[in-house]
């Protein structure tokens, strides 16, 4: 890891959560990149357009927050 790259946790970021989450087990995906964010959600109607059965629907939100990169790291699961 580059150390030059790391952040205080204290530094506020701007982060994207994702609902619904691929994992059932969590409610949300939550990405501190937008490009990832983008995929992700790419990723899940993807799913839901493969499994969907008739009159099927997918309510998806992509919501942009701020909080700081220790709560970030401590929300993140890693396996995103």
């Amino acid at each position: 890891m580059n150390v030059e790259n790391v952040l205080p946790s204290d530094v506020e970021i701007d982060v994207w959560e994702v609902h619904p989450h691929l994992n059932t087990d969590y409610d949300y995906a939550i990405f501190d990149d937008h490009s990832r964010a983008i995929e992700y959600a790419r990723d899940v109607v993807s799913k839901f357009i493969d499994d969907c059965g008739r009159n099927d629907e997918l309510e998806m939100k992509i919501k942009q927050i701020v909080m700081t990169r220790g709560d970030f790291d401590e929300a993140c699961c890693g396996d995103d």
